[in-house]
């Protein structure tokens, strides 16, 4: 008698153990679900956010591109006309900006986030998160080289000017729209400031096929924030 209420009483207290784990394992699945749940949320609001920024910035930067190209295109064709002893007439702002380049705006707030901290982790695609650290790296380059660009301009066609008496700061009437006096360039030997231009061509190429890339890198992550959101 006394063995069958042992054995009654062990079985229920394994039942009652039993209970308590599976209890204790839906507990455990419903909390991990709320988590997944939540972070699932926080994932899309950042996709989200990647989302409408990359494609504002892609169009600001498409822009910049194609500025970018078109003083690349009148550079060339300057130092051309030069080479060629061919007459080709130009804006006085042009004079301004040969060899120039196009700054590019490179800060990203939704990026800054995405890459903040923890924040990163919080994305399930490992290719997105490389995406997104190789732009960044890439957006750093460009500003050393948007410095160097500038250092090169100080340091060629700036100096040029200078050095054939013409001040360089009377320039910035042209940039404010007023007209200047047409004789600023009397005196100038175009030959020898082609010769200047031309060194500075080179590296304004270079920059229009980073901005490129940029833009190439932009548009592959806007398909793949897509892409996750879709899922």
């Amino acid at each position: 008698m006394e063995k069958n209420k042992t054995g009654k009483y062990l079985k229920y207290a394994i039942g009652e153990v039993i209970l308590v784990v599976i209890g204790i394992l839906i507990a455990l699945s419903i909390n991990n679900w709320n988590e997944v749940r939540k972070q699932r949320i926080e994932e899309i609001g950042l996709l989200r956010d990647l989302k409408t920024d990359f494609e504002i910035k892609t169009k600001q930067l498409q822009k910049e591109y194609e500025i970018s190209k078109k003083l690349n295109a009148k550079t060339i064709r300057f130092i051309m006309s030069q080479l060629n002893h061919q007459e080709e007439t130009f804006d006085l702002k042009d004079y301004l900006y040969f060899g120039d380049y196009y700054p590019t705006s490179t800060h990203i707030n939704s990026l800054e986030v995405a890459l903040d901290g923890d924040a990163v982790n919080i994305f399930r695609s490992d290719s997105l998160v490389n995406m997104l650290r190789k732009l960044k790296a890439n957006l750093v380059n460009i500003e050393i080289d948007a410095a160097y660009m500038d250092e090169r301009w100080s340091g060629s066609r700036a100096t040029f000017f200078e050095e054939s008496g013409l001040e360089i700061h009377r320039f910035a009437f042209i940039r404010k729209g007023i007209v200047p006096d047409p004789e600023i360039l009397k005196g100038i030997d175009m030959k020898v400031f082609a010769n200047v231009v031309s060194n500075l061509a080179s590296v304004q190429v270079n920059w229009l096929n980073k901005q490129k890339v940029l833009l190439e890198e932009m548009n592959n992550i806007i398909q793949l924030v897509q892409i996750e959101l879709e899922k």
